[in-house]
């Protein structure tokens, strides 16, 4: 894979599966953008191991663990309870076997907040509602800012190390969908969508650019 290659692969995913969670944000659907965000990890995990086609289950977990923990270390420890949310938003609505017997005792209940909290994000507390329940705090935009984050971890990473990891990225665009073919030489990641327009510029290291971007979407909401 070339670099140009490489180029246009990030700016395909970019394009189709990241602007869309920020898309749902534009549009007040910030339910929709957590639950595309949790797609998204799935999406993105695939190219850990793409052949093998497992971008649910073990390369969702391993995904947030070896790039989303590097944004914040809790996530490391939530990774049972971010997979319970991803199954309840994709497939239910609702409640599931495992939250309705979570640790085999009680409920997990989760608490959704559109704000910015970066305390109180994962946050992960005893609930009202019974002895043995627990509440799970989510902060859509905490959660957005860090998945983006951690793709953005990911993607030096693999620019980084080219040779080793353009096989394996090749593979994942075979499998990959795409509604149509683009071309995306000459075209600045502010063009995908203006809030990705961070990624046309240079940052010292992930926390700064995690540190803008939680700026930047927080005045996107409120604008």
């Amino acid at each position: 894979m070339t670099i140009e290659e490489f180029e246009n692969c990030k700016k395909s995913f970019y394009d189709t599966t990241i602007a869309d969670v920020l898309r749902a944000i534009d549009g007040g659907s910030q339910l929709g953008a957590l639950t595309l965000s949790l797609i998204s990890i799935d999406a993105i995990a695939m190219a850990l191991s793409p052949k093998k086609m497992i971008g649910r289950g073990s390369s969702f977990d391993e995904f947030i663990e070896k790039y989303l923990s590097k944004v914040n270390l809790d996530y490391s420890t939530k990774i049972v309870e971010i997979r319970y949310i991803r199954n309840l938003l994709c497939h239910t609505y609702g409640h599931t076997k495992d939250t309705l017997n979570y640790k085999g005792k009680g409920k997990l209940h989760f608490s959704f907040s559109h704000e910015l909290n970066r305390l109180k994000h994962l946050n992960l507390s005893k609930a009202k509602s019974g002895v043995n329940d627990y509440q799970f705090h989510i902060y859509v935009l905490n959660f957005v800012a860090d998945l983006v984050t951690s793709c953005y971890i990911f993607f030096n990473e693999m620019e980084s190390s080219l040779e080793k990891y353009g096989k394996v990225l090749d593979e994942w665009m075979e499998y990959r969908i795409s509604i149509h073919k683009v071309d995306y030489k000459g075209r600045d990641y502010k063009s995908l969508h203006r809030l990705l327009g961070i990624l046309d510029s240079k940052h010292s290291n992930s926390e700064s650019f995690r540190m803008k971007l939680e700026e930047d979407l927080q005045q996107s909401l409120f604008a």
